[in-house]
């Protein structure tokens, strides 16, 4: 019952979230996907983890084809994110300039003198009504041949393979199921992030929610060097994509039981107290939207809502 209520939890949060418009922002270095919608206290119900008794993920080779090569924040109030985040997972920022002289500045987000993400602040007519969100990339050998791959596969165009000056070559789909996903050329300027996958602060995991697994399943394995491996959470089948024995990433599916919600990626941020982060992110101006709970054989985590209105989970392993 537990389990089944955490399955429940994890949709209702997953509802704060809804598909980016095809619109993206001038300078083309932040990507829309799923972000917040409905009001809070419905999430507070909110969200579950990945496959029950599942092993925590672990990296494959840095950046190689269908790893996780970037994570990245737009917000209405990048000074304010910069304070949240970095009170939060003790992160350092720097910023840059935009590339082709496009007004503002792009923050790279740093820890232990890596980079583990950015952030940026569109402008109100460049965000659309848009909340702010996180978006995830994928690193893949060839951008152009991926996305046509993708394209080819069912995916809907959202922005076709481009460069941005001195950082790298990048595109956007929407997935057949509706998700919404970047990925990142793996030889760019910028290959990603350098901090390793898992360390304290860091993203440790990405996972989909979706309506029809097995469009995405197949979807994803053909785009991707990935395969399926179907467990279980509590009542609901949990699938971990691999790339080789080590996985990648989680998907579930939107049950009825769940109620509506759009399909999208989430992402996660390890920690070494799920609590003590709580209470911090609390003190710091956060909503908890689902508090600290287990996944049974995986860690225990919590859903948050920064003080811009962005979802992220956090979660200690073991």
């Amino acid at each position: 019952m537990a389990k089944r209520k955490a399955a429940k939890a994890k949709a209702k949060a997953r509802k704060k979230t809804t598909k980016a418009p095809a619109k993206r922002r001038a300078a083309k270095t932040v990507r829309r996907k799923a972000a917040p919608r409905a009001k809070a206290k419905k999430a507070a119900r909110a969200k579950a983890r990945p496959a029950a008794k599942k092993p925590a993920p672990k990296k494959s080779a840095a950046h190689s084809e269908g790893t996780w090569a970037w994570a990245d924040l737009v917000t209405t109030d990048v000074a304010d994110a910069k304070k949240f985040y970095s009170a939060l997972f003790g992160w350092k920022t720097t910023d840059m300039p935009m590339p082709a002289g496009a007004p503002g500045f792009y923050t790279t987000l740093e820890l232990k003198g890596g980079t583990v993400g950015g952030m940026s602040q569109p402008t109100p007519e460049q965000m659309g009504g848009m909340p702010p969100h996180w978006n995830l990339y994928v690193s893949v050998d060839n951008v152009d041949a991926t996305f046509a791959n993708a394209t080819a596969n069912g995916a809907k165009p959202v922005m076709p393979p481009f460069d941005i000056p001195g950082v790298g070559r990048m595109a956007v789909f929407q997935d057949p199921t509706d998700a919404f996903l970047s990925i990142w050329q793996k030889d760019s300027p910028n290959p990603g992030f350098t901090v390793k996958e898992g360390t304290l602060g860091a993203f440790c995991w990405g996972e989909l929610m979706t309506h029809d697994t097995a469009r995405a399943a197949d979807f994803y394995t053909k785009i991707f060097p990935w395969t399926k491996k179907v467990g279980s959470f509590g009542e609901h089948d949990y699938i971990e994509f691999q790339k080789g024995k080590d996985s990648v990433a989680g998907m579930m599916k939107i049950g009825a039981d769940m109620g509506p919600m759009p399909p999208s990626w989430g992402l996660y941020f390890s920690v070494g107290d799920t609590e003590a982060t709580v209470k911090t992110a609390e003190g710091l101006g956060a909503k908890v939207l689902v508090p600290p709970m287990d996944a049974e054989g995986v860690g225990r985590f919590a859903v948050l809502q920064d003080p811009q209105g962005a979802i992220f989970s956090v979660i200690k392993f073991g």
